[in-house]
């Protein structure tokens, strides 16, 4: 287990004469090495503020932090963050920023040779290496963000949003990202109002709504629940018809094929449905 988070709670207060607002509330998650773990819920239900906990920019009020077999939040040397709203000097090149990012850590040695390879490991090709920051696309800036996230090798990868604001090319793009960061055994949490992201990369689901964890989903267990559709073809050449059904087991599915092959019909075709992640979250409180 990479971190966990036993019943962390953290309260807001933004004017003295109001009082204390309960940001998050008692959150108990335990995130597993080398996964990818999608958190999802409405603005302003924690998630940026859990994720500024686990980086320890924000330090709970109550509940404990370990990450691994260590007591207390995670070194800043073994994560990478991209929050949803980076700010880059706009008049750095990329080379000269993540130059920079990476001068931040200690013993942390980098050729040339390593930063150039850093920007073109996240899509940057050398040519857009020396352009000022001002000049990059939203696309670009978010693989630049990835570079800076990535620059110390991290063991845990946090990014808040990561596909907010990018087009449907730019959001492939990062998912490849992000099935590459995994591949190399990172563990990942990100947050993403796209379910259809979050159904692609994750292994688990957490459902935040209101500072609370209302549910967490292993995307296993919905895999689990799939059903076939089974479209075929029987009867004669003048009486046939076209026949769509749905099953629900392997062996439902076995014995259907048996069937439409005894009596002399075609499969035309065999589809997995998987339920979508929609379905799995409906009837939570307000989401």
């Amino acid at each position: 287990m990479i971190l966990s988070l036993n019943q962390v709670s953290k309260t807001f207060k933004g004017h003295f004469w109001k009082k204390k607002q309960p940001i998050l509330s008692n959150i108990t998650l335990n995130i597993g090495d080398g996964q990818v773990v999608g958190i999802i819920g409405h603005n302003g239900a924690g998630k940026t503020t859990l994720f500024k906990i686990i980086t320890a920019l924000v330090s709970p009020d109550s509940g404990d932090i370990c990450f691994g077999k260590r007591m207390g939040p995670c070194p800043r040397s073994q994560i990478g963050f991209l929050p949803e709203n980076p700010y880059f000097y706009k008049y750095l090149t990329a080379f000269e920023s993540l130059e920079f990012y990476a001068s931040l850590f200690e013993n942390l040695a980098l050729s040339e040779s390593n930063l150039v390879e850093a920007l073109i490991n996240v899509g940057l090709p050398e040519k857009v290496h020396h352009q000022r920051l001002n000049r990059y696309s939203k696309g670009m800036l978010q693989r630049f963000g990835f570079a800076q996230a990535l620059i110390n090798d991290p063991l845990l990868v946090i990014l808040d949003e990561p596909m907010s604001g990018l087009d449907p090319a730019g959001r492939r793009d990062i998912r490849q990202l992000i099935e590459d960061l995994k591949r190399d055994g990172k563990t990942i949490i990100f947050s993403s109002h796209i379910l259809d992201d979050v159904e692609k990369l994750c292994d688990s689901v957490a459902l935040l709504d209101e500072g609370k964890l209302i549910k967490k989903i292993d995307m296993d267990a919905v895999a689990k629940q799939s059903s076939w559709s089974v479209e075929y073809i029987v009867g004669s050449c003048e009486d046939s018809r076209v026949v769509r059904e749905s099953v629900y087991s392997k062996n439902g599915l076995h014995d259907k094929i048996a069937w439409v092959i005894h009596q002399h019909g075609t499969i035309d075709n065999i589809e997995r449905v998987i339920p979508p992640l929609e379905e799995w979250i409906i009837g939570s409180r307000n989401y």
